[in-house]
């Protein structure tokens, strides 16, 4: 059985041009550290100069309410 990485799986995506999203956890740290803290200085900003999609939903189930917001970016 052959694994990819993340990373390989990225490169694949890229080369090909494609749209996907990988999610991305504290595994890995410094990414994840660089990632929050560009959206936190673009929310901060109001994502002024940036081409920003902001999605959000309400889910409600299992007693209690979900709010989730997704930024995407390119």
């Amino acid at each position: 059985m052959l694994l990819r990485s993340q990373k390989s799986i990225a490169k694949k995506i890229i080369e090909n041009d494609s749209d996907y999203i990988l999610s991305l956890k504290d595994n890995h740290p410094t990414l994840h550290q660089q990632v929050k803290n560009w959206f936190e200085t673009a929310q901060y900003l109001g994502f002024k100069g940036v081409d920003v999609n902001i999605s959000q939903r309400v889910e409600k189930g299992h007693h209690r309410i979900e709010n989730r917001k997704v930024y995407t970016v390119p």
